[in-house]
C-alpha cells in the first residue's frame, strides 16, 4: 500500500529498483491529487484532535513538526507520480493478489495496512495477504506496524505467526527506533523458506 508517499522517489534517487503498489494509482493526477491532499489533512485534523495517538518523544519533536516532514513527502510523490508512471514505478493493485511473477522482488514493505485495520480486514485476508507477499519475494517481507489503531497488538499476530511458520515461512518481530504513532514500534519481519 504504497499510496502518496515518496518512498519511491527517494529509492529511486538512491538508484534502487523500485516498484509502489496501490489500488489509488488507477487516478488521474488531479483526482490523485485531490484525495492525497484531502486525507493528509483529515489525518493531521484526527492527530490534533487526539493527541493521544501520537508520541513527539523520539521521531518528531512536534506534530507541527511531523506534518511538516509528511507534507514534504507528499509533494515528492505528486511531482514523481506522472514521471512513475510512465516508468513502470507506480502500479495499481491490491492485496491479496498482486500481479507479479513468484519471487519478483528481493524486499517486500507493507506500512500502515495490515493489522492497523483488523476492523476492515479479516484474519483470512490477513493471511492471504502474507502468502502473497511472499510469494513474490525472495528473501524478506517487513510489515509495519503490528499494532491496531488502538495502539494494542493485534489480536490477529499470534494465530499469523503458526499459520505461517505452519506454511515452512520464519517470522521475527524487530524493533524501531521511529515512533510517531504511539507504540507502532515493531516490525513483523517474513523469510519465505521453500514457498
Amino acid at each position: 500500500p504504497s499510496g502518496p508517499s515518496s518512498f519511491a522517489t527517494e529509492a529511486v534517487e538512491q538508484k534502487i529498483n523500485v516498484t509502489a503498489v496501490d489500488p489509488l494509482f488507477n487516478h488521474t493526477f488531479t483526482a490523485l491529487s485531490t484525495i492525497a491532499v484531502t486525507s493528509f489533512r483529515n489525518m493531521f485534523s484526527a492527530i490534533r484532535e487526539h493527541t493521544d495517538m501520537v508520541t513527539t518523544e523520539k521521531t518528531f519533536s512536534s506534530i507541527d513538526q511531523a506534518e511538516e516532514d509528511r507534507g514534504k513527502a507528499l509533494n515528492l510523490f505528486l511531482e514523481d507520480y506522472y514521471t512513475g508512471l510512465a516508468h513502470g514505478r507506480y502500479i495499481c493493485a491490491s492485496l491479496p493478489k498482486l500481479p507479479f511473477e513468484d519471487k519478483s522482488f528481493d524486499l517486500v514493505l507493507n506500512g500502515h495496512l495490515l493489522f492497523i485495520y483488523t476492523d476492515h480486514f479479516d484474519y483470512a485476508f490477513h493471511l492471504a495477504a502474507c502468502l502473497e507477499m511472499c510469494r513474490v519475494c525472495r528473501k524478506e517481507v517487513r510489515i509495519h506496524p503490528i499494532v491496531d489503531r488502538s495502539g494494542e497488538i493485534s489480536p490477529f499476530l499470534n494465530p499469523l505467526l503458526r499459520d505461517l511458520n505452519n506454511k515452512r515461512i520464519e517470522t521475527e518481530i524487530i524493533d524501531l527506533d521511529y515512533e510517531f504513532f504511539r507504540r507502532a514500534i515493531q516490525t513483523l519481519i517474513l523469510r519465505p523458506v521453500n514457498l
